[in-house]
């Protein structure tokens, strides 16, 4: 199986336990997160030794996404950017295999690939 995690997160968010979270989960192809916070999370991607996508705002726009925050919706017009990541850099066609979750000021979203 084929994943994309896609991460939301704050400033100064603790990358520890999600790092502990993703370090032996299997079929993991690559990380995703807005543009914006990229820099805060390639540390991370290159502990795990996973290519890191950032997404640009305007992309997350209008994804339908299992979970939903009026905060996050407000901001960037999507229910979660951890899951919206997730399906955009996952392609047409991927579907959610699990839903956000929240983990040390970090949500995290996994995303199959479509024919995988």
């Amino acid at each position: 199986m084929s994943l994309v995690i896609g991460i939301g997160t704050r400033s100064g968010a603790d990358f520890n336990a999600l790092e502990e979270v993703l370090h032996g989960m299997p079929g993991i192809a690559a990380l995703a997160t807005i543009e914006i916070r990229a820099a805060q999370l390639e540390p991370l991607a290159r502990r795990l030794g996973l290519p890191l996508l950032a997404i640009p705002a305007g992309d997350l726009a209008g994804v339908a996404t299992p979970s939903a925050s009026a905060r996050i919706m407000a901001l960037h017009r999507c229910g979660s950017v951890a899951e919206a990541c997730a399906l955009v850099a996952a392609g047409p066609g991927s579907v959610i295999v699990r839903t956000r979750l929240a983990l040390g000021g970090t949500t995290w979203a996994a995303a199959r690939k479509a024919n995988t």
